[in-house]
């Protein structure tokens, strides 16, 4: 009798286009089959005819379908198994895809918490900027203004005029000379009592 070999369910995801195990069903249906329409056919021939040689045709032409569906069979599980390595490549692949998302969605929000503090040190460093301006500012020394001294002008003095004895002045006609006069000078004014040339 034709051994039936067992086939796995085909699973979600698997590529569908040349798939091995469409064509180990189809053998393991399609090849039994044909052996026995061809040993039903022989064999009527057979005894029909009741020839050995078709008989012993028929018996190796069955040995042969047999040995073409056992290989089929190997061919089928080779493909599976390559089938499943493939899937669970895929599977390894897509989780490993997961995780650098993931990774890379901390990246984000790490960088995105140091942008902030960084924008926070910058607000304070304004902040102190500002104090330290007012402190050097409040800080200044006073400058004192100089108050220019005025000096006092001199009383006019009397050397201006200048007369070398009485005779002199009188014939300037300056005599008598006071001390708040032009031209008084104490070599005038004998007596020193504030007027010369009496």
């Amino acid at each position: 009798m034709t051994q039936w070999a067992p086939h796995a369910p085909q699973q979600a995801g698997q590529p569908t286009s040349a798939d091995p195990r469409k064509r180990s069903k189809w053998l393991s249906v399609g090849v039994p089959l044909i052996c026995s329409v061809l040993a039903f056919g022989l064999g009527s021939a057979t005894g029909a005819t009741g020839s050995a040689a078709e008989r012993s045709s028929l018996a190796g032409a069955e040995q042969d379908l047999k040995s073409e569906l056992v290989n089929a069979n190997l061919a089928a599980a080779e493909a599976e198994e390559l089938a499943d390595d493939a899937e669970q490549e895929s599977v390894d692949a897509h989780r490993e895809l997961e995780e650098q998302v993931e990774r890379t969605s901390e990246l984000e929000a790490e960088v995105q918490a140091n942008l902030s503090r960084v924008a926070e040190l910058a607000s304070s460093n304004e902040v102190l900027t500002a104090q330290v301006a007012e402190l050097e500012a409040s800080s200044q020394p006073v400058q004192f203004v100089e108050t220019p001294v005025v000096e006092e002008a001199a009383p006019p003095t009397t050397t201006a005029t200048y007369y070398e004895n009485c005779s002199a002045a009188r014939a300037a006609g300056a005599s008598p000379l006071y001390a708040s006069s032009p031209g008084y000078a104490s070599h005038l004014d004998r007596d020193g009592d504030g007027v010369a040339c009496e």
